[in-house]
């Protein structure tokens, strides 16, 4: 998290205030989630559309709101209501970190609360935090939080695979690594909102997830509780006891975690408000087998609705593009949560055709008549249509550019038919424009009347070596 910034923030949605300190849940219905998608057009009618639409998801899957699910029990905790810091479970967050230097001197037990000193020093702002000494895995984690709220203060709930901020692990830097936020206020927000979301850092850096949840009550005024609930497939977030969104983990390794709470100046200009960050406490659950399974039942159906359609009437042949086994100058990236290969970003003569292609052949055990669908990245308003790239089937191009949709995002569009034998097939993306061209999915379907929708159907085939072409 402030190692290395997020890569992305993005769109506000609405939430309700819901109070509480006990550890019970009460579920919130269906009204009261119709109430806060009507009250959040005020700020965003786009978002208000897309909380509502959500939320609307979660409540026909039987998800009454509530935060630590049943079958999940306290594995440990730290209230805070001792006098001084229990330092054989935490480690001080030390060192310099933007325009704070953190010690343990600015950590300090008061009221039954953690707090991190926000103030204003001679030469840096104070700052710091506390670092689980245990690690974790997979389970639910909450604390109650009430940001400082001031200018320029960076608070933040989160995890990362480093113990303290000098313990690299160096032998974690070429292993599968994420990172969960599950309350980031950046220095630029409001005290109504606030960031959260997934990093992946290792094999391929960016964000799986990064949303901003914007709030009508003030996050500095008392306290709210932030939360997330990992498995090895999905990763659920909670503000306030409502479930607000989940990430699909499906595929992305993962490895244990330590839980930091911590609250740091990331702007020169920083004016605390609150005099520091309060956390109430943190709590750790596991769930037992049997609610491990019926979380599953009920998590990865939402999940695999915001896929669409994953059957035509046809054959389909389903192909993710960051799968290609040759990739030329083409790179694998996250995008929008996606993993999708990027082309070059600055044209250049010099380069050769082979640094222009990314490669695959596939296995069509039908022959036929197939139509092409493709996903690229394109935007509505910055430069549309500019990150175009072509696309080749068995050296036949298709007489469309793809990324030229014109949309904000990455959208379908139709690449026309071919008509194909039995066996294999070369696919080839070819970097036309030179100017950051993004590929998520392509799809050969003898449906020629089937339209894949969002994100499409998870991938099908089986890539062969394609250092070779037919």
């Amino acid at each position: 998290m402030d190692f290395e910034e997020p890569l992305a923030a993005a769109r506000g949605v609405p939430t309700t205030e819901h109070h509480r300190k006990l550890c019970g849940r009460t579920g919130v219905g269906l009204y009261p989630r119709i109430f806060l998608a009507i009250i959040s057009g005020m700020h965003n009618a786009f978002n208000s559309l897309r909380s509502f639409v959500w939320l609307g998801l979660l409540a026909g899957a039987g998800w009454a709101g509530a935060a630590a699910p049943a079958g999940y029990q306290l594995v440990w905790a730290d209230e805070f209501d001792g006098a001084q810091v229990n330092e054989q479970e935490w480690t001080y967050r030390v060192g310099k970190a933007h325009f704070s230097r953190c010690e343990a001197e600015h950590v300090s037990l008061t009221n039954g609360c953690m707090k991190i000193l926000a103030a204003r020093g001679p030469q840096h702002f104070s700052g710091g935090g506390l670092i689980t000494k245990r690690t974790f895995l997979e389970g639910y984690y909450e604390a109650r939080i009430r940001i400082d709220g001031g200018r320029g203060w960076h608070d933040a709930f989160w995890t990362t695979w480093l113990g303290s901020m000098t313990g690299r692990s160096p032998e974690l830097k070429t292993k599968p690594r994420i990172e969960i936020d599950a309350l980031e206020h950046y220095p630029t927000f409001d005290a109504h909102k606030f960031s959260y979301g997934i990093i992946e850092w290792y094999p391929v850096q960016g964000n799986l997830s990064r949303d901003a949840f914007t709030t009508l009550t003030d996050l500095g005024a008392d306290f709210h509780l932030f939360g997330f609930e990992v498995t090895t497939n999905y990763c659920n977030f909670f503000f306030d006891d409502q479930l607000i969104h989940t990430t699909d983990l499906r595929g992305i390794e993962q490895t244990v975690f330590h839980l930091w709470l911590t609250a740091i100046a990331t702007a020169s200009n920083a004016e605390p408000k609150n005099g520091g960050t309060l956390f109430d406490y943190l709590r750790c659950y596991r769930a037992d087998p049997a609610a491990y399974a019926r979380r599953q039942q009920e998590c990865l159906p939402i999940l695999d609705r915001e896929t669409g359609p994953g059957k035509s009437r046809g054959v389909d042949l389903w192909m993710v593009a960051a799968d290609f086994p040759q990739l030329g100058g083409w790179k694998a990236a996250r995008d929008q949560g996606a993993l999708v290969v990027r082309g070059h970003d600055k044209a250049d003569k010099s380069r050769l055709p082979e640094q222009l292609v990314a490669r695959t052949r596939v296995g069509v055990t039908a022959a036929g008549t197939y139509r092409l669908w493709v996903r690229g990245r394109d935007y509505a308003s910055e430069q549309p249509g500019r990150r175009s790239f072509a696309v080749a089937v068995n050296g036949v191009r298709s007489k469309n550019l793809f990324g030229t949709h014109h949309q904000d995002g990455f959208a379908w569009q139709d690449g026309g038919t071919f008509t194909l034998p039995a066996g294999e097939v070369t696919l080839e993306l070819v970097d036309t424009s030179q100017y950051y061209a993004r590929c998520h999915k392509l799809l050969l379907t003898t449906d020629l009347a089937f339209q894949p929708e969002k994100s499409g159907a998870r991938s099908n085939v089986k890539h062969l070596d394609a250092s070779s072409t037919k």
